[in-house]
């Protein structure tokens, strides 16, 4: 095996794949990877309301807080030991009528869900069985791999 330098260490990942059997398929390098599981590397995706949209009901949403669209994203967090950062985002729209803001039952919602949940798994992250406290909060670890 030839040895890789910086940039094609970080194009293992970032140039896309798949991950099968403890193995990592590197699209840009066209080949698989042997993988061990990082212990510290562990990813669970929030949600994040990042602003609100007012609209024709801004008299109504201001005194009431009903009928006000929310716009949120879905933020793939990710931590190992070291550091904790945002991998990934996807925005939707939530029309907040009270109660749960966040209903599974939104297409847009599950729409958005879909998209950071690809993009996860394009960059590397492998789902895991569990998730977190919220319907969405799916949890992901992400794998080392074997280079030389």
């Amino acid at each position: 095996m030839t040895t890789l330098d910086d940039r094609e260490v970080r194009m293992i990942f970032d140039g896309g794949g798949h991950y099968e059997n403890d193995r990592w398929w590197s699209d840009y390098h066209r080949r698989w990877f042997p993988v061990n599981f990082d212990p510290a590397g562990y990813a669970e995706i929030h949600a994040v309301q990042v602003g609100t949209k007012w609209g024709r009901s801004f008299a109504l949403g201001f005194f009431m807080q009903s009928g006000v669209v929310k716009r949120y994203q879905f933020q793939l967090k990710a931590r190992t030991s070291s550091a904790t950062w945002v991998d990934a985002a996807t925005e939707f729209l939530v029309l907040y009528r009270g109660g749960p803001e966040i209903v599974p039952e939104e297409k847009d919602t599950i729409e958005a869900l879909d998209r950071l949940h690809s993009k996860a798994t394009s960059l590397g992250w492998i789902p895991l069985p569990q998730t977190g406290i919220h319907w969405y909060s799916y949890a992901y670890s992400h794998p080392t791999v074997e280079y030389d």
